[in-house]
């Protein structure tokens, strides 16, 4: 669960429901048990069974439905007969809440009974759980010296070559440098109103992305010479290549699917972490069928199945962040995956102004070394 609250999630009104949920049902069941003890349990029991459907993954929500709407009119017909016949003293209500008291062991019965089978449902089905989702850390392999001036937005590899776009305008540049040891080889500015972003491979070329200038950049890879300028629709924060799609990011929960040849969009991918959507996808790397990303602002980095767009993995990268740390350092951004066997499940990550270029590879994380981080 220490991914699930680290990992943001939209502010939409589900997402403040379920914060509040556990508060109000709470609240609901000691005033009504005030206003008659002998409900209680029906109380509590619908409140659970109201709290449980709140919370729950959107994929279990109408499995669990019909459990929810059993303990909830069980619990709700005694408490409205009590206001009723206490504010009113109809005959007939009077009749119904004294029959209501005098059965109320029995309609607890079949609360607390719908509840029971409610959690044993909840925990039936199968689900992208929290606790389904890898929890892993960076382990340092080798360090190189970074820029300390270069605004890193993204990275990628292709064979020897680390390509890295940095931003911020009149300093954006796209660099050329050698993967193996981090030394820079060449740099090209981009226009001084551009702000550079994410960059990924298209071959024999590359796309680079514009933060807020709405244009995509293409370059021919073996010269760094500009090619063209494609328009873009909204926000470029991070880029990568899947097979023959380029998947975008703009800060949002939502990833962007290109063409890499002409980078026209062709729909879209929500990212979600135990049915709740992630916002502030950054920088991204694809790898086969995964897509890693930077989560900003926090020190974490995701892996999203490109096809579903449910988070299979965390990586808690705290401790990298606090080792590079100086004044001007910034947040964790850049990874980018070192290609072929020897490279199979490492990366080369930094951050914005970081001092610091790590190759790492992901190892289990404990449950303490979470909490640390």
């Amino acid at each position: 669960m220490a991914a699930a609250r680290a990992l943001r999630a939209d502010d939409g009104w589900l997402t403040r429901l379920q914060s509040a949920s556990p508060l109000a049902t709470g609240v609901t069941g000691l005033v009504f048990a005030v206003a008659n003890p002998k409900f209680i349990l029906a109380c509590v029991a619908g409140g659970v069974a109201i709290d449980a459907l709140l919370t729950a993954p959107a994929e279990k929500a109408g499995a669990i439905g019909f459990f929810v709407v059993l303990a909830g009119s069980t619990t709700a017909a005694p408490i409205l007969a009590h206001l009723l016949a206490s504010r009113y003293a109809d005959k007939g209500l009077e009749r119904m809440r004294h029959w209501v008291q005098e059965h109320t062991a029995a309609i607890t019965a079949v609360t607390l009974t719908a509840v029971g089978s409610l959690l044993v449902v909840v925990a039936g089905i199968p689900t992208a759980a929290a606790d389904q989702v890898a929890r892993l850390r960076p382990v340092v392999l080798e360090r190189f010296d970074h820029d300390t001036v270069a605004f890193t937005e993204g990275m990628f590899v292709d064979g020897a070559t680390l390509y890295e776009s940095t931003g911020l305008e009149g300093k954006s540049e796209l660099r050329e440098l050698d993967a193996g040891t981090g030394r820079l080889r060449r740099a090209v500015p981009l226009p001084p109103a551009y702000f550079g972003e994410g960059i990924a491979d298209a071959g024999a070329h590359l796309w680079q992305l514009t933060y807020e200038n709405g244009v995509a950049i293409e370059w021919d890879k073996a010269t760094l010479t500009m090619l063209r300028e494609v328009p873009l629709d909204g926000q470029g924060w991070g880029l990568c290549r899947a097979g023959d799609r380029l998947i975008r990011s703009d800060g949002s929960a939502v990833l962007h699917i290109h063409r890499p040849d002409d980078m026209r969009e062709t729909g879209t991918l929500a990212v979600t972490y135990n049915g709740i959507r992630v916002t502030g996808l950054n920088s991204l790397d694809c790898v086969g069928n995964r897509i890693w990303a930077n989560v900003f602002p926090t020190d974490q980095i995701i892996e999203v199945d490109a096809v579903t767009g449910v988070v299979t993995a965390v990586v808690y990268a705290t401790g990298l962040r606090e080792a590079a740390w100086h004044g001007e350092a910034g947040v964790l951004n850049g990874i980018a995956h070192l290609g072929g066997p020897e490279g199979n499940g490492q990366f080369l990550v930094t951050g914005k102004y970081w001092p610091t270029l790590y190759r790492v590879r992901f190892e289990p994380a404990t449950e303490a070394e979470i909490q640390v981080r």
